[in-house]
Order: C-alpha cells, then sequence, then structure tokens
C-alpha cells in the first residue's frame, strides 16, 4: 500500500521502536480520554509531500 510506504519511514525518524507508536502522545486515538493529552497544533506546509501522498495525489 503506497500511504503506508511513506508513512513507516516519516514515524521511523521520531520513534526509537516500533512500540512507540502505541503512545498516546504519537496516536491519540490510543489515548482513553482525550481530554488528558497535550494541546496540538497541526501545519501543514504549501508543499507538503506526505500530505499529498496520503490524499493520493503525492510521488
Amino acid at each position: 500500500m503506497q500511504k503506508r510506504g511513506v508513512v513507516i519511514p516519516c514515524f521511523s525518524a521520531y520513534l526509537a521502536t516500533g512500540e512507540d507508536g502505541a503512545s498516546p502522545c504519537v496516536s491519540p486515538l490510543q489515548a482513553q480520554r482525550l481530554d488528558r493529552l497535550p494541546p496540538a497544533s497541526i501545519l501543514v506546509c504549501g508543499y507538503d509531500p506526505l500530505r499529498q501522498a496520503l490524499r493520493g495525489n503525492g510521488p
């Protein structure tokens, strides 16, 4: 799957182990309560290859 092939290298750059991906701070869907998570900001650049790939418009 193309999307998985794009996302895995990005996660690997930030996570020490695969188990780190289960942390609610990395994957908010793993949290039992969202109100206990830190605030988050999502910024998208003018050219973001990951965003384009996830939308199906990428390289």
